[in-house]
This record gives structure tokens, C-alpha cells and sequence, in this order.
């Protein structure tokens, strides 16, 4: 039967450039036996597809009303139904690589449990770096460049309460998935290993796939002037004030 190997992240570790990786060359994988299944199982074929099946579609499954039950229902069937084609397309390994998975387990655990009570041999994998290198690259992602969460840019010691008002406890994330699945868990030091998408190549036996790197974290020098010119842009874009009388 098919290998499942589902790749969970954790986020600001390659994650991004994994899926770029692999998405850009699914031929040569496909020639390899192996499929990839995209962010959200948008590869994964079938003709009885949910609406979160799509590449954009984490925002959707992972809804915060979402009830979870009802998630993992969809999950499993959509599970199913991808491995039993890759099964007819007579591939022998799929993978599914979605960093939302790493905090949101509970959305998905109970599925894969089901998928691998069926025979379907499950391998997880996961990277973690250090706090300090990933809550800087966080900031300089959520931050500075996209100004999430209230639109404007805040220094860093401002800007982790709003980020989420938590410590940064990647061993409360990862703890699910080892109680679920034990030696089946594999977890890498990003840190260590230098090139994360060559890592994530070799480590799953996948030959002649050109890596793709994005969302390198930034120097120290690259943020400091990225928030000079986000202050800058926010101050002469901000609405023009007319004083009145006089």
C-alpha cells in the first residue's frame, strides 16, 4: 500500500520552499513513484472534492468554528480516496506537506489514525528551530512586511503580544503527534542541517528535483531597513488631516 508522509512544518522552517520544490517538479516525481498531494490534497485526484481542497483552502479547514469531528469526516474521505488513486496510478509513496498541521492536530490526528489503521504505512516529519532565530523571522514576515494582525508596523517587543499574546512552545505543538504516532514521528533540527529542502530530498529518497528556495530569512540589517521603509511608507501614505477655521 501507499506510504503516507505528511510533513507538518513547523512553520518559518523551508516550509514554503519544500512545497514550491515539489510542486515544480511532480513529473519527475511522478516517474519516481511518488505523488505529491499538495497544501490541502489539491493533487490528490477524486472526483468527490471538499471546498478546502485547494491550495488556498487552509483558512477554510482550519477555521476557528470549524467543529473538528465534522473536520476529520472530510479529511478522512478526501485521505481516502487520494491514496486509493495513487494505489490505481501505482504509486508508492505521497506526500502531504501543510505547516498548519504542526498547531492544529486535532483537526486531522483522528483521520490519519483511521488512514493508518487501514494498512497505509504513515511517516511524520517535522523541523524545528531555534525560538529566537524563528520569532525573528516571524516578525520580519508578519510584522514588518505584511503588517498583519492591525495593519501597521510595530517594533518587536510591541508586536509579540499582538502576534498572539504566547510563549513560543513548539514541544506543546509536536507532543499530539508523538502521543499519536511515537517512532513514527521524525523531528529535524532545522538549525543543523543547513539546506532544509535538500534535507527534506535526501531524507525521502527523491533524485534530480531542482530545490526552490523562498522566504530566506533576513539579516539583521535587511529588517532594520525594511522597518525604516515601512514607517516611511506609513507615514506618507496616512490620510491627509485639514485643520478647519483659519
Amino acid at each position: 500500500m501507499v506510504k503516507l508522509i505528511v510533513h507538518i512544518g513547523h512553520g518559518k522552517t523551508g516550509s514554503s520552499s519544500i512545497q514550491e520544490t515539489l510542486l515544480s517538479g511532480r513529473d519527475i516525481l511522478a516517474d519516481q513513484g511518488i505523488a505529491y498531494l499538495g497544501l490541502m490534497l489539491e493533487h490528490g485526484g477524486g472526483l468527490n472534492r471538499h471546498d478546502w481542497q485547494k491550495r488556498s483552502g487552509s483558512d477554510i479547514f482550519f477555521a476557528n468554528a470549524r467543529d473538528p469531528l465534522t473536520a476529520n469526516g472530510e479529511m478522512f474521505a478526501a485521505l481516502s480516496e487520494a491514496l486509493s488513486q495513487c494505489d490505481r496510478d501505482g504509486v508508492t509513496k505521497a506526500i502531504w506537506s501543510n505547516e498548519w498541521l504542526a498547531p492544529r492536530s486535532g483537526m486531522v490526528l483522528p483521520a490519519l489514525q483511521k488512514i493508518a489503521e487501514s494498512g497505509h504505512e504513515i511517516e511524520i516529519q517535522c523541523y524545528v528551530r531555534r525560538h529566537d532565530k524563528w520569532a525573528i523571522s516571524a516578525y520580519s514576515q508578519w510584522g514588518l512586511k505584511h503588517k498583519s494582525y492591525d495593519g501597521r508596523v510595530r517594533d518587536f517587543e510591541s508586536w509579540m503580544p499582538v502576534f498572539g499574546g504566547r510563549s513560543i512552545r513548539f514541544a506543546d505543538d509536536i507532543k499530539p503527534w508523538h502521543d499519536a504516532f511515537s517512532d513514527k514521528l521524525k523531528v529535524f533540527n532545522f538549525d543543523a542541517i543547513g539546506d532544509v529542502v535538500e534535507h527534506f530530498l535526501v531524507n525521502n529518497q527523491i533524485a534530480g528535483v531542482r530545490p526552490i528556495n523562498e522566504n530566506v530569512s533576513p539579516s539583521a540589517v535587511e529588517i532594520a531597513a525594511q522597518a525604516v521603509f515601512q514607517q516611511q511608507a506609513s507615514h506618507f501614505n496616512a490620510p491627509l488631516r485639514v485643520r478647519q477655521g483659519g
